[in-house]
């Protein structure tokens, strides 16, 4: 290619080789040019009006950029397409390959070829990240535009990898949630919410270690923050009944379940106390006093002496 496409390269390297035609005028390529380039594939057309610059097969990241620049400047990329960019679970890929989901808040009413538009009310700079230079839903609002397209169990499913894997946290969907109240699927989302709230981390709620700890009394002796020696590694339990081999783990919403790296290395370590002869039993805020106690009771029967 000639020297005179040089600007063109350089602005379409801004977007991934994407860019508009409109903007090949003031780039000195005339229309008799374009279609000449076209013609030769080195400009391949994504969408009406987009194209990708050199050559090739168009990917569907082009297609998102490709959409999103025909948004114009408030254009954001959402929901399910959002939901893959985040690497969500609970989306499957697109049933057209030019099929990218926008947001254009109001009052602006543009129409996008090949894109579905949303257009909401409120569209907070809260909500919205970057993704290779793309302007994209959060982890956490987008969640929320797609929650009423999942049914209950995925949607639990998915808020628990995203707390796991630390796209958002029990706050920060709250927050959302509240943001985007009256809108469809909220309030289950809600729901789901309350579930996982931790204890600890709720005004006037008893932290969860102390509440395991008040009532498991009944079958003490026991220990609190035990250590154990297993493959050379020193472990910290949280209750321990030491003779019986027996471990109780309180699960509440914290910093365990948000991060990825401290729930493997948390699963590591069951496997290990396991394979050592432990019995792991895990207690949840959502759990009653006495499901607490039937859970604990039952494993300490089969660990007695008289037992075996």
């Amino acid at each position: 290619m000639t020297a005179e496409l040089t600007p063109v390269i350089a602005a379409a390297a801004v977007h991934q080789g994407v860019i508009l035609s409109s903007a090949l005028p003031a780039l000195g390529v005339s229309a008799a040019r374009a279609r000449r380039l076209r013609a030769e594939g080195w400009l391949v057309p994504i969408k009406p009006g987009v194209l990708l610059v050199g050559g090739g097969i168009p990917t569907e990241w082009h297609q998102v950029v490709g959409g999103w620049l025909r948004a114009g400047p408030d254009g954001v990329v959402s929901h399910d397409t959002a939901a893959r960019i985040h690497k969500l679970t609970c989306v499957t890929p697109p049933r057209a390959a030019d099929q990218v989901e926008l947001s254009v808040p109001r009052p602006a009413h543009r129409r996008v070829p090949g894109c579905i538009v949303h257009r909401p009310v409120l569209l907070p700079a809260s909500a919205i990240t970057e993704h290779r230079g793309v302007a994209v839903t959060t982890p956490a609002r987008t969640l929320v535009d797609i929650t009423s397209r999942l049914t209950s169990a995925l949607l639990s499913r998915t808020v628990d990898e995203g707390l796991i894997s630390g796209l958002w946290s029990v706050r920060e969907l709250t927050r959302e949630a509240a943001v985007s109240s009256g809108r469809a699927g909220v309030d289950r989302l809600r729901r789901v919410l309350a579930a996982r709230e931790d204890g600890s981390a709720a005004a006037g709620r008893e932290p969860l270690e102390r509440r395991v700890a008040r009532v498991l009394r009944c079958f003490a002796p026991f220990e609190i923050q035990h250590q154990v020696v297993v493959g050379g590694h020193v472990y910290v339990l949280d209750l321990a009944f030491p003779e019986r081999l027996v471990a109780v783990e309180c699960d509440g919403w914290d910093v365990r379940r948000r991060s990825r790296s401290k729930f493997d290395h948390e699963r590591r370590r069951d496997n290990l106390l396991v394979a050592a002869g432990w019995t792991i039993v895990r207690l949840t805020s959502a759990m009653s006093d006495d499901e607490m106690r039937s859970a604990v009771h039952s494993v300490l029967l089969r660990s007695s002496p008289f037992s075996r």
